[in-house]
């Protein structure tokens, strides 16, 4: 430490050698002053770490999401009867049923209503419900590729 100090203070050329030496002396001191001073803060922080109770802090439990099992199994019965009910129009309205065509074109707007309205997010159906819904929905994508 000592000898960074003498390099940090760029000893100026004096007309006197004997006051440089006095002040790289003076400054030799200080600086070793300043690293005692500090090595005991860090030995007094040391102490109050070792006497210092370890207090472990519990992550707080994760809630798992609550899952409307019920909600989405009846909105699932809802969606899956207005699919079917789109299939059956849509088939009409292909054999020249003009009636169906009308009719055809709510029931679809009925089910892109129910997409909207799901009671939550898809990732909480139970993996049974999923199965479900891909399968309802499987089958509302072939009969809309007939058409």
């Amino acid at each position: 430490m000592a000898v960074a100090a003498l390099m940090l203070c760029g000893c100026t050329s004096s007309s006197n050698k004997s006051e440089s030496a006095e002040q790289d002396t003076l400054l030799i001191q200080e600086a070793e002053e300043v690293v005692d001073e500090v090595e005991e803060v860090v030995e007094e922080v040391e102490e109050v770490k070792e006497e210092a109770p370890v207090v472990k802090e519990e992550a707080p439990a994760k809630e798992e999401p609550k899952v409307d099992v019920a909600a989405w199994d009846k909105w699932l019965d809802s969606y899956e009867a207005c699919v079917d009910s789109y299939i059956a129009l849509s088939k009409k309205a292909q054999n020249g049923d003009l009636t169906a065509v009308g009719e055809y074109a709510a029931m679809l707007e009925k089910v892109h209503e129910m997409e909207r309205n799901m009671p939550g997010k898809e990732d909480e159906m139970t993996p049974a419900q999923l199965k479900r819904h891909g399968k309802i929905t499987a089958k509302l994508s072939s009969a809309a590729a007939k058409m």
